[in-house]
C-alpha cells in the first residue's frame, strides 16, 4: 500500500467514527430530551399536589364530580388550580410519545379522572378558546 492508500484508509475510518460518534450523541440528546419533558410532568404533577394538600377541600371538584358553579366563593382560586391542571393534561397529550412505557398508563387514567371532573368541564366552558387548536 502506498501513502495515498493509507490515507484514504485512515480518513475513511475517522468518517465511520466519527459517523459513529454522532449517532450515539444524537441518541444521548434524544434521551435526555425525553428525560426532561417527563421530569416537567412530575414537577407540575408535584406542585398541584402542594397545592392540593394545602387546600384539600378543592379534590372533591378537581378529581371528582361535586357541583361546581360560579356563585362558590373559591370559584377563582379552583379555576387558578384547573388552569395548571388543563395545561399538564395538555402537555401529556402533545408528549405522550415521550412519557416511559411502564408510566403511561398511569398518566392516561389521570388524564381521564381530571377531565371527567366539574372543574375541568367548568374550567372548559369558560376558557376553551384559550385551547384551540388548528
Amino acid at each position: 500500500m502506498n501513502v495515498t492508500e493509507w490515507i484514504q484508509v485512515l480518513a475513511s475510518l475517522a468518517t465511520i467514527v466519527t459517523i459513529l460518534f454522532l449517532f450515539f450523541q444524537s441518541r444521548m440528546q434524544t434521551l435526555s430530551t425525553k428525560n426532561q419533558v417527563y421530569q416537567n410532568f412530575v414537577s407540575n404533577s408535584l406542585e398541584i399536589d402542594k397545592v392540593l394538600i394545602q387546600y384539600p377541600q378543592f379534590r372533591k371538584y378537581i378529581y371528582g364530580n361535586e357541583p361546581l358553579d360560579t356563585s362558590n366563593p373559591d370559584w377563582d382560586q379552583i379555576m387558578s388550580i384547573e388552569e395548571l391542571i388543563v395545561d399538564v393534561v395538555e402537555n401529556i397529550e402533545v408528549f405522550m410519545n415521550e412519557i416511559p412505557a411502564n408510566r403511561i398508563d398511569g398518566w392516561m387514567e389521570y388524564v381521564a379522572q381530571t377531565r371527567s371532573s366539574s372543574a375541568y368541564r367548568e374550567f372548559k366552558n369558560n376558557y376553551s378558546k384559550w385551547y384551540k387548536t388548528k
